[in-house]
């Protein structure tokens, strides 16, 4: 073999295109080896209906991991709970209590994170309304531990996982520094020139916490502590709350300004508490000037 790679992934199924995109993001060069032609490949994920037991507490948890969940869902259906001490259970009586228990805990305690992150590169979740759940006194109830899916089944999964794998466009950074945003966004430059596709065509974006207010010191506390209690940060990845945007404007657009030099495309605005009046100040105040 010619090319020398970090990382060799045997197989095309969902753990591998998982494990694939896991190691890219950590800049790790990879090559995916897959004997099947492209109609059957995935292996035992194209041949499932995609359903995935996860561990959530309730429609908010749903409404991750299916943001387009419509009002109308919410209201007809009882999502009821899947809990840590469920899906012990289910793995304890499916395995005869025969499941390695460190494998175990990995799977339940991150089974959440995994689907959000999942979704995060393009794999799309829907209620399992067609046979995990039945309609009592005119409203859904699901059963058994299973509630979502990929959209499509299994074969749905895995060719959303070859588009995120090889043809994505872009990258998108969540409450990334300008120096990690710097860093990722070289890696991903470089993933396009070993796969043959000119770097420059890729477009970005930064999703970033902001806090408009008299000072940084008078802004600080109250937005480090909505930013610690409201959002979460992958142990995997480079987010932090650190990244926030904080000050009056000229230090907020000041702070800005270095995400733009090492080379961000476009700015997600995160309005601390999506407050009317931050979102007004950034609307006048900050953005115009980054324009100029």
């Amino acid at each position: 073999m010619a090319k020398q790679y970090d990382v060799i992934v045997v197989g095309g199924g969902n753990a591998a295109y998982c494990a694939a995109l896991a190691a890219r993001e950590k800049g790790a060069s990879v090559l995916m080896l897959e004997a099947a032609p492209d109609e059957e490949s995935g292996g035992n994920s194209r041949f499932t209906a995609g359903a995935m037991r996860v561990v959530y507490n309730g429609v908010d948890d749903i409404k991750t991991l299916v943001p387009d969940l419509s009002q109308a869902e919410i209201d007809t259906t009882d999502f009821g709970t899947y809990t840590q001490d469920q899906f012990f259970d289910d793995m304890a009586r499916v395995t005869q209590f025969r499941t390695d228990p460190n494998l175990c805990e990995l799977l339940v305690t991150r089974s959440f994170d995994a689907l959000n992150w999942m979704r995060q590169k393009g794999i799309r979740f829907v209620p399992i309304y067609g046979r995990q759940a039945f309609k009592i006194d005119g409203r859904f109830k699901f059963w058994g531990g299973l509630t979502v899916e990929a959209y499509g089944g299994g074969p749905g999964m895995i060719d959303s996982h070859q588009r995120a794998a090889v043809t994505g466009d872009g990258w998108l950074t969540y409450f990334y520094r300008p120096e990690s945003f710097a860093k990722s966004w070289e890696k991903i430059r470089r993933f396009a020139v070993e796969g043959g596709k000119d770097p420059d065509t890729l477009l970005n974006a930064a999703q970033l916490p902001i806090r408009v207010g008299p000072s940084r010191a008078a802004v600080e506390a109250g937005m480090m502590e909505w930013l610690g209690k409201e959002w979460d940060y992958a142990s995997w990845s480079d987010s932090t709350k650190d990244s926030a945007i904080l000050g009056n404007v000229d230090e907020c657009v000041a702070q800005l300004k270095e995400h733009l030099a090492v080379g961000v495309q476009k700015i997600i605005f995160v309005p601390y508490k999506y407050e009317p009046e931050q979102i007004e100040v950034i609307a006048k105040e900050i953005i115009p000037r980054l324009r100029t």
